[in-house]
């Protein structure tokens, strides 16, 4: 059986060590990968956070 490591946002937010409504602003501004449910929730990827936390900062970067 394929079974996916989505997260909630607040799974997602304790991995990330951020508040939920962070994690929420970032999805919205496309800051991070993430996906909207029919019902209006948040689902992280674990893999793609994961890969997201590795990535340098761009708002850092332009401020170089």
């Amino acid at each position: 059986m394929h079974t996916t490591n989505y997260l909630t946002l607040d799974e997602a937010a304790l991995l990330l060590r951020v508040t939920p409504p962070t994690l929420a602003r970032w999805a919205s501004a496309g800051k991070v990968p993430a996906y909207k449910t029919p019902g209006g929730q948040w689902r992280f990827y674990q893999a793609d956070l994961l890969l997201a936390l590795r990535r340098p900062n761009r708002d850092e970067e332009r401020r170089s």
